[in-house]
């Protein structure tokens, strides 16, 4: 009995080795476009003069043994605490410095782990322990009663600040501000600190993710985006990994209506980071707190939309 063995391949065969191909070519292609765009923004970042103001005004002071960054604006006769949110700064908050400067003294601060304060993996980094270190600045700096305001995760150390320093805190203003739930659920030990650290640090990740903040994209633009990433790429991975394995976020939820300060709660309608449900949720949560919505503004409300944030600051301290 004869058999014949066609050397034909079959055409599953190669068009998976033609896709296959394709495939290892374009992830070939596409670490190389991130590795040069990562190298050639090291280049540039590491030429401090183009960004000398960011940090002119910088002043330290030493707090429980941390270093902790901050900003001091304004000459009015009250103060207020401004308090960024993850991933951002106390720069984060110059569109606003100007306008208030007449009513308050405005102490912005650089948390732990962000802007340059001390980003030790030693640290606690629970929200809990933020609100403590910026009340100890604010006390040494010789202020005992303030307004306080918080973005984000900073909304979030706000209102731990108004709850555990009553009198300290004389008002709070939230714009768009975690803290009605645990953002970070699910993610806590599951992500390698390498991975952390490439994420959070590479520039092309970051540029790509950086629009998402915002309702009108093209406000994203590469000048407002490297204020951001000259700070986030001195974050490292282990100070990221310690935030999210001391994260109490959410830990205030059944315990917002202690809050008792007159507060402010300020929200883009087209937030898709922290969406605008929460901001109704903390009002009804917050006895007597008043929300304010601002149309075409995402997350970052004082930079897409700095005159109704400020008109309605303005407004809630009159």
């Amino acid at each position: 009995m004869r058999y014949q063995f066609s050397s034909r391949r079959r055409p599953e065969c190669n068009i998976f080795r033609r896709v296959l191909t394709v495939c290892l070519v374009l992830i070939i292609l596409f670490l190389q476009v991130f590795l040069i765009t990562h190298y050639v923004a090291d280049q540039m970042f590491d030429d401090s003069a183009k960004f000398s103001k960011l940090t002119e005004d910088v002043q330290y002071q030493s707090i429980s043994g941390a270093s902790i960054a901050y900003r001091v604006h304004g000459s009015g006769e009250q103060t207020m605490l401004l308090i960024h949110g993850l991933m951002g700064s106390s720069y984060d908050f110059a569109p606003l410095w100007s306008s208030l400067g007449e009513e308050f003294t405005m102490i912005s601060v650089d948390l732990i782990g962000f802007g340059l304060s001390d980003k030790n993996a030693e640290l606690n980094y629970s929200k809990e322990n933020m609100a403590k270190i910026c009340v100890q600045l604010m006390l040494e700096l010789g202020y005992s009663e303030f307004t306080v305001l918080g973005h984000s995760m900073g909304g979030e150390v706000a209102l731990n600040v108004a709850y555990t320093f009553p009198d300290h805190a004389e008002r709070l203003i939230l714009i768009d501000s975690a803290g009605i739930e645990d953002l970070q659920k699910g993610f806590r030990n599951a992500v390698p600190v390498w991975i952390i650290d490439y994420i959070f640090q590479n520039y092309l990740i970051q540029r790509l993710y950086f629009p998402v903040g915002f309702a009108e994209k093209k406000l994203a633009s590469s000048e407002l985006f490297n204020q951001f990433y000259f700070f986030n790429r001195q974050i490292p991975g282990t100070a990221l990994r310690k935030l999210i394995t001391d994260n109490d976020s959410g830990r205030l939820k059944d315990k917002l209506d202690q809050i008792k300060q007159h507060t402010l709660i300020i929200w883009g309608l087209e937030d898709t980071i922290i969406p605008v449900e929460q901001g109704y949720r903390l009002e009804q949560a917050i006895s007597g707190s008043s929300l304010v919505v601002i149309n075409n503004a995402g997350h970052l409300p004082f930079l897409e939309k700095p005159e109704d944030v400020l008109s309605a600051i303005k407004s809630f301290i009159d």
